[in-house]
């Protein structure tokens, strides 16, 4: 029936859903298109589609699995229409020859198959309607006849279908596959369900019908087999008193099916290989051979008709011998399998259920013993593989414990609500329910080995059991079963136990009320078993169901009453071991408290006796400081009427020796003066006699000339700081003449080395230099005369090489004298601001404000006081004590306590007249290399002399440069500096309470010298600075380690001064864009202070 060629209309009124189901052949030929159980398709749709969800389908495989279940729907719509005659064997075709044969309307189905299955059209067609035959070397292909065709069709279908269904059975099965630990412990464990197919009788039965009848008889067979055989020589093999039941065994009619080579399945298999075979030789064969079984039945009318009936155990079914052989065959054409295997995209869904399907190219390549093995796979009938596949079933059943659930179909009409019961009872019968039952009854379900039997029902016995008092054996206390002796003495125990349950059995079953006898014999003995539903084989116990309820219900209560015992006991012990450990608990927790009690009165007593100690302390201390207060407030007015006293007495001395200084400056100036005519008249008269020398020595006095401004240079132009004092710089002289005025000393010593220089000349400095140098060391010009600055090599080396220089001491100062730690947001060395967890400090030297890492620890006065490290760094920290004993070196030898001697001596003394020769000498008195000097020293410091140095100090326009040049070195220290011929001046700074500087401590001295930025990274390795104090300290101290300076020019390129910075520590490399950073600060402080002069004011005032 073709219902894709039917009009709608032939069918009455239909929906729009079942319309749909008429257009495929596959699924009208039934003409049932609603289920009769009211379930709706799209119900169960959804379920399936979560069941594949659940199971692990994706989506990529889902959507395969429609189009090709829809791809077989439009193969079944296939049809060919050509003729039978028209093909000849051995007409050789070409791959596009001929006429298509595939009818008309059928073109569109055969697109949608080739689309949904990934493969060529034009070659699905061909692979259904020509065969390719093999003739020597050669290829002919044939083609198909219609039916043949139609036949290729469905076996392509069934093919596709049943490799459809393997597939998701194999994905099932991986998804419930056990774990390959699990496969090592053991065998493979399951739990399987068969659903049997069920006898089908049609008006018309054919092959398939004959298939699955033939399976219902075998596993029916099996059933009976289990059932019945199994059970029944189970019973004779334990010698159990057993009549035989009869039931309907049905094993002849599996031979009659199955037997070889008279079996209905192999005389149909050797009628498919006859050449000439067809349905009426198989069903004359078929007669022949089975006509005489009683399975087998065939009336005339039926031979006539090529028909046969076989009983089976369901009944008689009719079965017609028409299409057997072609459905026996439904062989796959080599054809359709290469078009499946190799015409299909590689990435299709089609590809990878056809993979191992076997095409030719691959049977090519195998060897001649696989290619006979695809051979006869290929080959078999669909018999012969149902045959093997249900005999795999069975070997599967028998390995199992199988349970049986028999389905019986109430009515015919598949409804419910309707109880048909003959129809229900005569499935029972046929099923072998009945019989089933019967052998229930009879027979005895629950079997138990003597042992089990023993160990289980030894709680009944009324005495005890002497095998398990004695701990032989088994874990139940029995012996073992694998010897003879142990199974013989197990067997007298199970039968020991029996007898006496069989006297306790009747008390309680009122189903035999005669007690047993005392003594019985075998045939009483087992009549009595027998009466109360037990029998003992040979190795096990047989027993009925309600026999085994009434020995379970005895054991359970048996068992409770030892489960009660038991419990109180264990109650017992657990209450017992509770109390102990209560009483245990008790014990420990007075002792505890008796312990802490005690040990309380006893800190209590301790305690007592401290607070009386220390009172007696509190109130020694407290007289002492008492009498200490009235100490120190007397010793303080003794030192202020001490000081006053000095102070009074040191300022008359002070001004006695200024007369005295005003009057040997006054004698002193009328000598020069007259030494500088003579020596000037003098050179006039040689010049005549020797014009070259005369010009030499002229050029030597004007060399050694003085500068008219260097006079009134003086320190007063400058606020100095009181925590670093500058007398504590000066030189040894100084500090020896603290009456000298230091800028008129610095011009008498360059006076003196300028006349020493030109003592060659004549006997000038022989005798005017005692004169020239008197005990004020002051020089002062006669109007009219002319002073020139010193030369570099003879003036300033001589000068600052007669100086040495040191520290100050570290002292500290008094608290009143502290910054306001409130006007301080910041640190005074690093710069950073103070927050909630960055403490302020004060430095106990200078009393700035300070963070704590800026700050260190240092024994000063003999006390550990918090002191910053620009402060560590330009101290000494010998203490005053020590100070006083070590001293620094002065010229000629002496020491700077000596000072004091010289100052009382007279002005023709001998410490003045070896302090005059010392000063001569030009030596280098100090530990660390003298700094060079700029080649244009004297124009530098004419230069020098123009700068407003006072408004430079105050005006604050430098700060800026050394907040940026700290912050972006990282250094604690920072200033703008301008270096004189012996001090260099901080006009700006940051981190340092100090403004001067000596010159020859100062490392801008070597900075000035040269044009690029000089960068020290650790002074301690640099010979220069290795002595210096400011980088040698004591142990502990925290000294100058780095150093990085830029020079400030003026714009005739004169060196006025440095941007520097220091750290107290030293580094491992110069990073250059700091270094740039530097310089572009130098070029701008140039800048700024080139735009600074001197007011004409001073100028005047100095001249």
């Amino acid at each position: 029936m073709d219902g894709h060629l039917m009009p709608p209309g032939d069918h009455g009124e239909v929906t729009d859903a079942t319309r749909q189901f008429l257009h495929y052949r596959y699924l009208n030929q039934s003409e049932c298109y609603e289920r009769r159980d009211g379930v709706k398709d799209s119900d169960m749709f959804r379920r399936v589609m979560d069941a594949m969800d659940i199971v692990g389908f994706t989506q990529a495989e889902r959507a395969g699995i429609f189009d090709i279940l829809a791809a077989l729907m439009h193969i079944g719509n296939l049809s060919f229409e050509h003729d039978e005659n028209s093909d000849r064997l051995g007409q050789s075709m070409g791959p596009g020859a001929g006429k298509s044969d595939l009818a008309p309307s059928c073109i569109w189905s055969r697109d949608a198959a080739a689309t949904l299955m990934a493969v060529d059209a034009t070659k699905l067609e061909r692979a259904l309607s020509v065969r390719r035959i093999r003739a020597g070397t050669d290829f002919v292909s044939m083609k198909l006849s219609a039916a043949q065709a139609n036949n290729a069709r469905d076996a392509l279908a069934k093919a596709l279908y049943g490799r459809l269904f393997d597939w998701m059975v194999k994905k099932i099965n991986h998804f419930l596959r056990m774990d390959d630990s699990e496969k090592a412990k053991g065998g493979l464990h399951f739990i399987g369900i068969l659903d049997i197919f069920g006898f089908e009788v049609f008006p018309k039965n054919s092959f398939e019908q004959l298939c699955i009848n033939f399976a219902n008889e075998t596993l029916q067979q099996q059933f009976n087999d289990y059932v019945f055989k199994a059970e029944q020589r189970e019973y004779e093999s334990q010698g159990v008193d057993w009549k035989y039941i009869e039931f309907c065994d049905n094993q002849d009619c599996v031979n009659l099916i199955s037997q070889r080579p008279t079996g209905i399945l192999s005389l149909i298999d050797e009628e498919c290989v006859m050449p000439k075979g067809s349905d009426t030789t198989l069903a004359s064969k078929l007669y022949r051979a089975c006509g005489s079984h009683p399975r087998f039945e065939a009336s005339r009318i039926q031979r006539a008709r090529g028909l046969f009936t076989i009983v089976h155990y369901a009944g008689h079914v009719e079965y017609s011998s028409d299409g057997f052989l072609e459905k026996n065959k439904d062989v796959l054409h080599q054809e359709a399998v290469d078009m499946l295997v190799y015409s299909t995209r590689e990435d299709s869904f089609t590809r990878t259920l056809c993979e191992g399907l076997g095409g030719s190219r691959d049977r090519a390549k195998s060897s001649p013993r696989q290619r006979a093995q695809t051979s006869k796979n290929r080959g078999a009938s669909v018999g012969l593989q149902f045959k093997e596949q249900l005999t795999t079933l069975l070997e599967t059943l028998q390995s199992t414990n199988p349970h049986y659930v028999r389905c019986l179909k109430p009515n015919e009409l598949c409804k419910a609500g309707i109880y048909e019961r003959e129809r229900v009872l005569n499935q029972l019968r046929c099923n072998g329910v009945m019989e089933a039952v019967r052998v229930a009854r009879a027979g005895y379900p629950i079997r138990l080995p003597h042992d089990v039997f023993v160990a289980r029902y030894f709680s009944l016995k009324r005495s005890k059991n002497p095998l398990l008092a004695k701990k032989q054996g088994t874990s139940f206390g029995l012996p073992d079963t694998d010897s003879d002796e142990g199974m013989a003495v197990i067997s007298s125990e199970a039968k020991e136990l029996l007898k006496e349950l069989l006297d306790v059995i009747p008390k309680e079953n009122d189903a035999n009320p005669q007690g047993a006898c005392e003594r019985p014999d075998q045939g009483q003995f087992t009549t009595k078993c027998i009466s109360v539903g037990i029998q003992m084989g040979f190795t096990k116990m047989f027993m009925k169901k309600p026999t085994y309820e009434l020995l379970e219900e005895m054991r359970s209560q048996r068992l409770h009453r030892h489960m009660i015992k038991i419990f109180y006991a264990v109650l017992c012990v657990t209450a017992r071991a509770r109390y102990l450990k209560y009483l245990h608990a008790v014990k420990t927790f007075q002792i505890r408290f008796r312990y802490k009690k005690q040990q309380k009165l006893r800190r209590r007593r301790q305690i007592m006796m401290t607070r009386k100690r220390n009172a007696g302390k509190v109130q020694g201390f407290i007289r002492t400081v008492v009498q200490r207060k009235k100490f120190v407030c007397f010793l303080a007015v003794v030192r202020l009427l001490q000081c006053r006293f000095r102070y009074r007495r040191r300022m008359r001395a002070k001004r006695t020796e200024a007369d005295k200084a005003r009057k040997l400056a006054n004698l002193k100036r009328e000598q020069q003066m007259q030494a500088v005519t003579q020596y000037t008249e003098s050179s006039t008269a040689s010049s005549d006699s020797s014009p070259r020398s005369v010009t030499s020595h002229s050029n030597d006095i004007e060399g050694s000339g003085f500068s008219d401004v260097s006079s009134d240079y003086s320190d007063d132009m400058f606020t100095y700081n009181d925590n670093f004092p500058k007398h504590n710089l000066n030189t040894v002289d100084e500090q020896s003449s603290q009456l000298m005025p230091r800028a008129s000393h610095r011009v008498s010593l360059r006076k003196s080395q300028s006349i020493d220089s030109i003592t060659p000349m004549g006997g000038f400095r022989a005798s005017q230099m005692h004169n020239t140098h008197g005990s004020q060391g002051q020089l002062v010009h006669t109007p009219g005369s002319r002073s020139r600055l010193p030369s570099r090599k003879s003036s300033f080396r001589n000068t600052r090489s007669s100086r040495a220089v040191a520290l100050p001491r570290l002292d500290v100062i008094q608290h009143t004298s502290w910054v306001n730690d409130e006007d301080r947001f910041s640190c005074h060395i690093c710069n950073k601001r103070f927050n909630m967890f960055k403490r302020k400090h004060h430095c106990r030297a200078c009393g700035e404000v300070i963070c704590n890492s800026c700050s260190l620890y240092h024994r000063i006065q003999s006390r550990s006081m918090r002191v910053c490290v620009s402060c560590v760094a330009f101290h000494s920290l010998d203490s005053p004590t020590s100070a006083g004993s070590t001293g620094f070196l002065r010229p000629g030898g002496g020491s700077a306590h000596s000072s004091n001697s010289s100052r009382k001596t007279s002005n023709g003394s001998a410490p003045d007249r070896n302090r005059s020769s010392t000063l001569s000498s030009g030596m280098w008195l100090n530990p660390w290399p003298e700094p060079p000097y700029p080649v244009d020293e004297e124009e530098r410091l004419t230069v020098l002399r123009e700068l407003n140095i006072r408004e430079l100090g105050l005006s604050g326009k430098f700060n800026m440069y050394c907040e940026v040049a700290a912050k972006t070195m990282k250094c604690p220290i920072a200033y703008v500096s301008i270096i004189e011929d012996e001090e260099q001046l901080l006009v700006a700074n940051i981190g340092m309470a100090h403004t001067t500087l000596p010159r020859e401590l100062s490392f801008c001295a070597h900075t000035i010298c040269q044009p690029s930025v000089l960068v020290v990274l650790d002074t301690k390795n640099d010979e220069r600075f290795r002595e210096n104090p400011m980088v040698k300290g004591d142990k502990g101290a925290v000294k100058i380690r780095y150093y990085a300076g830029a020079t400030i020019f003026s714009r005739d390129g004169h060196a006025l001064g440095t941007v520097a910075v220091l750290d107290t520590k030293p580094r491992r490399e110069a990073d250059q864009e700091h270094i740039g950073m530097l310089q572009h600060l130098s070029f701008l402080a140039s800048e700024k202070m080139t735009q600074s002069t001197i007011q004409e004011d001073s100028d005047s005032e100095f001249l």
